[in-house]
């Protein structure tokens, strides 16, 4: 064969696989088109035309889609999350100080009551403490009572009508104040107090029925309840420890914010 011959074989043989690139060159640049339409359509789709394009690739049309407006959708979301969680910081934070601003008016309550006993030096028969939002104010028996006995002693009426007149300028702090009556575990057994439990119940209410008697404070924010010789504060052992245990207790509760 001549070297003429073997070049025109070579040049067709050359031109041959030069074609089957151009195919597969073309067959990339159609999908490519198909593609970047495919993605256009996306861009303007509609619930119906979606359904008509899955129900021809996937031989159903039972496909939900939620078509959104362009109008809702956030311009910067990123801001609206910072917006979002200062409004959250900003409403604990006023929540905070407005709990705390509560809580140090009714501590004025507390200071109140701590005065009135410190100026009529009180301290050996009333005490006053607080835990939270509860003030207790604690009462010897002997400053409103006589041994065994509930009705109250004419001269104690003043210290009830101050306590009443303290409560009464803080009212609007106040949910509500239990009065609480409590005795040693010396039985006692008379016609009138067959047992500790009635003695500790009409020492109780009739010092609420006292408080009630001055209109100072609100009849729906007062109650009494009577303990008997069940919560000691001392042990009953000694004179003093049983002295401690009968006693007529305020609690008194205030609001606290939810």
């Amino acid at each position: 064969m001549s070297r003429a011959s073997e070049r025109r074989k070579s040049k067709d043989s050359n031109a041959g696989s030069g074609a089957y690139w151009m195919d597969t060159y073309g067959d990339m640049v159609t999908l490519l088109l198909t593609f970047f339409v495919l993605l256009f359509s996306f861009s303007t789709i509609d619930a119906e035309k979606w359904k008509s394009i899955v129900g021809a690739f996937s031989g159903t049309a039972s496909v939900s889609v939620t078509v959104l407006d362009p109008e809702m959708v956030m311009e910067n979301p990123i801001e609206v999350l910072k917006t979002t969680e200062a409004d959250d910081y900003l409403y604990n934070r006023e929540d905070s100080d407005k709990n705390q601003r509560e809580y140090e008016q009714f501590i004025k309550l507390y200071k109140s009551i701590d005065k009135y006993i410190s100026e009529h030096e009180l301290n050996a028969k009333i005490s006053v403490d607080y835990d939270s939002y509860t003030v207790i104010v604690r009462f010897a028996d002997n400053i409103f009572f006589d041994s065994g006995k509930a009705d109250i002693k004419p001269e104690s009426e003043v210290v009830l009508h101050h306590m009443a007149a303290i409560f009464a300028d803080n009212m609007e702090l106040i949910e509500m104040i239990k009065i609480e009556g409590h005795t040693d575990n010396v039985p006692i057994s008379t016609f009138r107090y067959p047992s500790n439990w009635e003695l500790s119940v009409s020492r109780a209410v009739n010092t609420l029925r006292y408080i009630l008697d001055t209109g100072l404070v609100e009849k729906e924010k007062i109650s009494a309840v009577g303990y008997s010789e069940y919560h000691p504060v001392d042990t009953n052992d000694t004179i003093e420890g049983r002295a401690s245990n009968r006693r007529v207790d305020f609690v008194v509760q205030g609001y606290m914010s939810k």
